[in-house]
């Protein structure tokens, strides 16, 4: 296998090779260009990523998705240093991750889980300083440690620079997402097969969980809500289920993501039990394909993001609201977008980019928060528009008919 690390090629051979997702040399060599001009245009010495468990930073640049906490040091000039936690894990992170220097990131004098020694070490060892980049969010006691053992040194936080290299997305990446997107709506249909009246909301999230867990895919966000339709009490997909048994006449509302090798894809939908839908959720549910169709139709390389939150004035002018956020980037990265009406700051002038992989999902719900429907899905951001990452129907899904 050829990787390109700290700017240089080099090659390794292992024995009875086994695939850890690597990416192609050519995405990593991409990547670290991105990181080393970030490193110029920030005058920066080198950069300190932090991760803890899941996809992130760390991920992006070693291919090591994080258990615990590990730290990722990368020196403007010379190779790159993985920290991980735990000891038992450092095996599995040197097969793995695409730099060589892999190491323990080592513990306090009780035992406890502490990298930041190994790091401040690690740190003087390149001999970086005068300015340095920390990207993430570095646990408080660690930071101020680096701070009193490097003395002068001045942090620079890169987080948001990353955020952004982060958020175009490479068509390796879209490989990537599409593979996770077509396990979620796997586990659509396998509810609309599956589901029917007396089974509980944690029989839903154990449909879903194995619909997903497919040829190395897992659920990282499985958020159900079930009420009666005929007498509404939930609006919004909960992120913990609870036992409550499924009646005839009842809805439930499903947010669901599947992972694949660090991914993954994002489905919104709403299912009716037994029955068709009552006239209320019937036209929640046409309000949301509305204003999903409609905030569609506006997004394409170079949009402001206020055109898309004119279009979905609709959901208020028909008397309804939204409790969950409209639009947001995979992963929560920007832009995170909910309504005029109901924002927390509004992103006046921010633009759509190609490349951007983005969840559109509006969740209309009455005023009271009674009653709610879901409909959205992840979207890749393109020159001229967008294109669908998921099959699923655009209807609300009866399921349990006898």
């Amino acid at each position: 296998m050829t990787i390109r690390i700290g700017g240089q090629i080099e090659s390794r051979s292992y024995p009875n090779y086994v695939d850890h997702g690597e990416f192609s040399t050519e995405e990593y060599g991409r990547r670290y260009e991105l990181v080393a001009k970030l490193m110029r245009d920030r005058d920066v010495s080198g950069i300190v990523f932090y991760g803890a468990r899941g996809p992130g930073d760390v991920h992006y640049l070693s291919n090591w998705i994080p258990t615990r906490e590990a730290y990722l040091l990368w020196p403007r000039r010379g190779d790159p240093l993985l920290l991980v936690q735990l000891f038992n894990h450092v095996p599995q992170a040197r097969q793995m991750a695409v730099v060589d220097d892999v190491r323990f990131g080592g513990s306090n004098d009780r035992g406890a889980v502490d990298s930041s020694g190994e790091l401040l070490d690690a740190i003087c060892e390149k001999g970086l300083d005068g300015r340095l980049g920390i990207a993430g969010p570095i646990p408080y006691r660690s930071y101020q440690r680096l701070k009193d053992g490097l003395g002068g040194t001045e942090f620079v936080d890169v987080s948001s620079d990353m955020r952004d290299i982060r958020t175009i997305r490479s068509p390796e990446e879209f490989d990537r997402i599409g593979r996770a997107a077509s396990l979620s709506d796997e586990a659509i249909r396998a509810l609309a097969e599956q589901a029917a009246p007396g089974i509980t909301e944690l029989d839903l999230g154990r449909i879903v969980d194995e619909a997903q867990a497919v040829n190395g895919g897992y659920t990282t966000l499985r958020h159900i809500m079930s009420t009666p339709m005929e007498d509404p009490h939930a609006c919004v997909p909960a992120k913990y289920l609870s036992n409550r048994r499924l009646q005839e006449g009842d809805v439930f509302v499903v947010e669901l993501s599947a992972g694949w090798l660090g991914y993954s894809g994002q489905i919104l939908r709403t299912f009716s039990v037994g029955r068709e839908p009552t006239k209320q959720f019937q036209r929640l549910h046409q309000v949301a394909l509305t204003a999903y169709q409609a905030a569609k139709s506006t997004m394409r390389d170079g949009a402001l993001v206020d055109e898309l939150l004119e279009a979905v004035d609709v959901i208020h002018q028909e008397g309804f609201t939204i409790c969950d956020d409209l639009l947001h980037g995979a992963n929560q990265f920007p832009p995170i977008l909910r309504t005029r009406q109901t924002s927390h700051g509004i992103p006046s002038g921010m633009k759509f980019k190609a490349g951007m992989a983005v969840v559109l999902q509006p969740n209309v719900v009455t005023k009271d928060w009674s009653a709610g429907v879901q409909y959205g899905q992840m979207l890749r951001l393109t020159q001229d528009g967008v294109e669908d990452l998921h099959e699923g129907p655009d209807e609300i899904i009866v399921c349990g008919a006898v």
